[in-house]
């Protein structure tokens, strides 16, 4: 991560001693002119957990750091300084960096999967003797190859020798692994005043897939998984596949942007309202109103209690940078478009979520995730009424990337042909984004704390317009907490256990989720571990709110804390994006230890670009861990359940042989919808209960519209195709 800071030279002792100015010993003299200066702290995470568990180190590490403006080196990083040391750290003035990873690198997995310096409660353990290596091959007494090493020297002046597996003069903590340097050696940093800044080492390595990413670290290190163990190496969908599902390609994209998606909302909804009143209503929410730049648009503090800003009767922070971002619409840039049929009902009350990711890096980093809920055009047929969108899709594996941009960019904005035969409208419309519908939401990083937030849209003097809604489906971390005064943490424990909890007890974590009632829904969803559930759930009494989990538990092999933990995982907005990565999920039924997927440094799709795989042209915006080995397969799995034509090979290269076959046609059974205590195990079928989606007045009380966001998500039944509960958006 780079943080960048404003301080005075006379306060820079103050600064130093983690934010507090009690105690220091100066103050700045009245009327004293100062030069401010600007500078941003570089830390570089050395270490972090597999999936599997496994602990890794990037050792060996050099990192050379030169001025951009100057071309002069400003500072040399080498991890193994100090071997005890989980990071490199060093300060930075504001401007342009180049940061260049040298050959000599190498990671290695510990034996015993404990934790070493400050990520952990574990010792580093204790060295080894090093193994001979050469120049020429380098590697350990097994033979198995390290990072790249410098060919023309075995030595260098300032640390020793690069080709060695010594570290410091404590020699090797663990195995060497197979691994390569998958991203540029060099990236390109730029420090602005209180932001943070982002860039990622990528490496291949053998069987497990790591992100160097603890904490609040983020220039990160990912390792990609390049020889998976035979019985999943067909678990990653090949690209031609993946097509069915999400459409990442710069190709593919290049006909839509974040203006056109907004319009084509409000023309397509028949208002006469713009894209940029959406969008100018919700940047401007992050403002308060006297400091907002509309009048009669919702703003953050129109709700309080005891006198703080709230919504939903939750803290939220206002007057964030965010709001800045009011005259930057045309700087946002696309992503991806994304097929989530799979939390269609199993009964057809509608037809899943159809979105499209947008990023922008002008004042930071902020995305938009615009996700429409799809009407089903036949519920009469149920489920079987969403074939056509999943056909959709489906023959988009046969097209070549551009002609797939084509077709996406049409559904979207003004309708398929083939899709509006069978009833379909254009997937963006002001009704797939209202009350008991689709929703809106933003990834924010251009303050502290970052957070995600959520909106719908509504009706604001008959024109369209957009209101802050409760994230869901993140309860607040202190209802986990039963010493915590709230007073809705009482009727929400209750629903914990008794409508929550068997959502995630089964043993897949793409199944998961963890709907509560409207009224735990939290305001935003903060990265400050405040929805660590687990944490909060540690502060109450051991007799309370823990016991009765416990009791309720019995006879799963689950603890609280793996319960709550997966909750985090897969109700908590942060959660899945950051803060609950690879985080330990207790056991499986067949004992095996659960681990949740990894994001990528707080998203799932990256707003840098790579090489598209598997030597498709042009350059793709990066999938994260838990998109590439957990949740794509299993949406691959739902749509090669449901649609009527046939797919690709998963693998690529003919591993599965040919075209697979479909199914016989829906209503479509989930045979992995889980059966332990607590979960329902029925099978939904039949037609969906009517309900009409209307537009509400954007001045209606959070309490009413999220009752009645509930109370139309009842018509869902209890399951999506997916294996979720019906009342999940995300």
């Amino acid at each position: 991560m780079i943080r960048t800071k404003k301080y005075s030279p006379l306060l820079v002792v103050c600064a130093a001693m983690a934010g507090t100015l009690g105690g220091c010993g100066s103050e700045e003299r009245p009327h004293q002119v100062t030069e401010i200066a600007e500078t941003g702290e570089l830390n570089l995470p050395l270490e972090t957990f597999g999936q599997s568990g496994a602990h890794y180190l990037l050792l060996n590490a050099r990192f050379e750091i030169d001025s951009v403006h100057t071309g002069r080196n400003v500072t040399t990083l080498f991890s193994d300084d100090d071997v005890f040391s989980s990071e490199l750290s060093t300060e930075l003035d504001a401007g342009n960096y180049m940061i260049h990873l040298l050959p000599g690198w190498r990671i290695e997995k510990l034996s015993d999967g404990g934790p070493t310096g400050a990520g952990g409660g574990g010792n580093i353990p204790s060295p080894v003797t090093p193994s001979p290596t050469s120049t020429a091959a380098p590697a350990t007494s097994s033979g198995v190859a390290i990072g790249p090493v410098a060919e023309d020297s075995a030595f260098d002046d300032d640390f020793g020798p690069v080709d060695s597996v010594a570290v410091g003069s404590f020699g090797s903590f663990g195995e060497i692994q197979n691994a390569a340097l998958d991203s540029d050696a060099i990236q390109f940093v730029s420090i602005f005043a209180n932001q943070d800044s982002f860039t990622s080492f990528t490496f291949l390595v053998g069987d497990d897939v790591v992100s160097f990413d603890p904490g609040r670290l983020h220039i990160d290190f990912q390792v990609v998984e390049t020889n998976p163990p035979d019985d999943n190496s067909c678990d990653v969908p090949s690209v031609a596949k993946r097509a069915a599902l999400i459409e990442n390609s710069d190709e593919a994209l290049q006909f839509v942007s974040l203006r056109n998606a907004l319009d084509a909302i409000a023309s397509n909804g028949g208002f006469e309202s713009s894209g940029e009143d959406i969008y100018h209503q919700i940047i401007d929410s992050y403002a308060t109103a006297d400091q907002g730049r509309l009048q009669d648009s919702p703003h953050c503090g129109d709700e309080m209690t005891n006198g703080e800003p709230t919504l939903n009767g939750y803290p939220i922070r206002c007057n964030r940078a965010e709001a800045q971002q009011f005259d930057n619409l045309d700087s946002w840039f696309p992503m991806a478009f994304v097929n989530r049929i799979d939390l269609a009902p199993q009964n057809g009350a509608h037809c899943g979520q159809q979105r499209m990711v947008f990023a922008n890096d002008v004042n930071g980093r902020m995305f938009f995730i615009v996700e429409a809920q799809i009407p089903n055009p036949a519920p009469e047929l149920g489920i079987n009424g969403c074939l056509p969108l999943a056909n959709f899709w489906a023959n988009l594996t046969q097209l070549d990337v551009v002609s797939r941009g084509v077709r996406l960019t049409q559904a979207f904005l003004s309708g398929d042909p083939e899709l509006a035969a069978a009833g379909f409208g254009p997937f963006y419309t002001a009704l797939n984004f209202t009350v008991g519908s689709g929703q809106i939401r933003t990834n924010n990083f251009n303050d502290f704390v970052w957070t995600l937030r959520e909106f719908k849209l509504a009706l604001n003097d008959d024109e369209l317009g957009a209101v802050p809604f409760p994230t869901a489906e993140a309860p607040n971390g202190q209802l986990w907490n039963d010493n915590s005064d709230l007073t809705q943490g009482p009727g929400c424990r209750d629903a914990f256990i008794n409508q929550s909890l068997g959502q995630v007890l089964g043993d897949d974590p793409a199944q998961f989720s963890f709907v509560v009632p409207q009224e735990c829904k939290d305001a935003e969803s903060e990265n400050n571990f405040g929805q660590s559930y687990p944490d909060r759930l540690n502060e109450g009494t051991s007799d309370g709110f823990r016991a009765a989990l416990t009791n309720a538990l019995a006879g799963t092999g689950l603890s609280a804390d793996d319960v709550a933990a997966r909750a985090q995982f897969a109700g908590s907005c942060i959660g899945c994006h950051n803060e609950a990565s690879g985080r330990f999920l207790g056991t499986k039924q067949n004992g095996d230890d659960l681990f949740a997927p990894f994001s990528s440094d707080f998203v799932h799709v990256s707003e840098s670009t790579g090489d598209c795989p598997d030597h498709q042209s042009g350059q793709c915006h990066q999938l994260s861990a838990a998109l590439e080995t957990l949740f794509l397969p299993h949406r691959l799995d739902v749509m090669e359940n449901l649609v009527s034509v046939g797919l690709p090979p998963r693998c690529g290269g003919g591993g599965d042989g040919g075209v697979i076959q479909p199914p016989p046609p829906p209503p479509f059974v989930d045979a992995g919808v889980p059966t332990f205590p607590g979960a329902d195990a029925g099978v939904d079928g039949g037609m969906a209960a009517a309900f009409e989606v209307i537009l509400p007045e954007a001045d209606t009380p959070t309490a009413i519209l999220v009752a009645n966001d509930e109370q139309a998500r009842e018509a869902y039944g209890d399951h999506t195709i997916g294996g979720q509960s019906a009342q999940q958006t995300h």
